[in-house]
């Protein structure tokens, strides 16, 4: 690359069953303003018509961006498309979006001003604008950098060794973001802005299928934190033994922690889905509830209980939105080890 001359970006959208909101999503990823960049439009072998939708959208695409469509002849999962879509990819950078959320047009370009000509930067983030299943705003993902900090994956791009250094992810991990992060800390640092890039769509359904969805994601945790080992295995040659423990110590609390919730999660899930005589008698023999959380238990079993509480819920509490302050801030794993910032799931226990 030329002095002064950009680095190519891969700004990868991925797509599955997600034909209700791709549009948005593609026209996001179109209206990137950032260049030299090349789009990467992946469908994870959609049921609907999410890829038709695609095509449709590109056909008639005449800006400056090149764009990449692919279809997985088979559907993969998160983990196998997203190590699909990397060996698309040629960019030095690549910028990550989901299907059902939207990229503000100036994302790609904020997030290279982060990286460019910082060669100890393999991570960079933002913040976001929530939205609900019709685009409205519920809410903002303000970046607070005197507390804890989540690093979510819907605003996230990774520099391109984040893939190079390391092996495939594994099938069975079902959220990114707390992997390839966690490999960027690894390598150096991570950048973050305290500006929104990204409406990400949470789409608010069912009380307890949510909840379902949810136990099933505590159930994976484990392969994530395996992962993290793993990848902390192929690099353990840049870190003395001393680090290499505490980290590996780190991951293994995490895996005891995610196995203890999955089994509490488990049990109400069971719960919610008994007949009502062995509801009462599940809970009347449960030593772990309280009086009170076993009668709101057994309340919120019965799907229109949950469907009027979450009416209330939505009534009663307020959309509270904070002011995003366009703050920068760097971290590496010294601040990590040493708890000089709380991430979310990486340092926020006691070992």
């Amino acid at each position: 690359m030329k002095i002064n001359e950009k680095p190519l970006i891969s700004f990868c959208l991925f797509a599955y069953n997600q034909a209700k909101y791709i549009e948005e999503a593609v026209e996001g990823a179109l209206n990137q303003t950032y260049k030299p960049l090349e789009i990467i439009l992946s469908d994870d072998c959609s049921t609907d018509n999410t890829f038709d939708l695609i095509k449709e959208i590109v056909k008639s695409y005449k800006g400056p961006h090149k764009v990449i469509i692919n279809r997985n002849k088979m559907n993969l999962g998160l983990a196998e498309h997203i190590n699909q879509v990397v060996t698309i990819a040629t960019g030095d950078w690549l910028v990550f979006a989901a299907g059902d959320d939207i990229s503000l047009p100036e994302r790609t370009s904020v997030l290279s001003k982060l990286t460019y000509d910082k060669e100890d930067v393999y991570f960079a983030g933002s913040g976001t604008i929530v939205i609900n299943e019709r685009g409205k705003p519920i809410s903002n993902g303000v970046l607070e950098f005197n507390r804890e900090i989540v690093l979510s994956g819907c605003a996230a791009a990774y520099h391109k060794k984040c893939f190079e250094i390391f092996e495939k992810l594994h099938p069975g991990v079902l959220v990114e973001d707390l992997v390839l992060p966690y490999r960027a800390l690894l390598l150096g640092n991570i950048a973050l802005i305290n500006s929104p890039l990204v409406k990400y769509r949470i789409l608010t359904k069912d009380y307890f299928e949510s909840y379902k969805k949810y136990t099933h994601f505590t159930k994976s945790l484990e392969n994530v934190f395996l992962q993290r080992n793993l990848d902390l295995k192929n690099i353990s040659d840049r870190y003395p033994d001393n680090i290499i423990k505490t980290i590996k110590k780190i991951n293994d609390r995490y895996i005891q922690i995610a196995n203890k919730d999955y089994k509490n999660q488990k049990m109400i899930v069971d719960i919610y889905d008994a007949t009502i005589l062995s509801k009462i008698k599940t809970l009347i023999n449960n030593r772990y509830f309280s009086k009170s959380q076993k009668i709101k238990m057994f309340l919120l079993s019965s799907k229109i209980i949950r469907i009027i509480y979450g009416h209330f819920l939505r009534y009663i509490i307020k959309t509270v939105y904070k002011s995003f302050t366009d703050e920068k801030i760097t971290i590496n794993l010294n601040d990590v080890l040493s708890k000089n910032l709380i991430i979310h799931v990486y340092n926020d226990i006691e070992i």
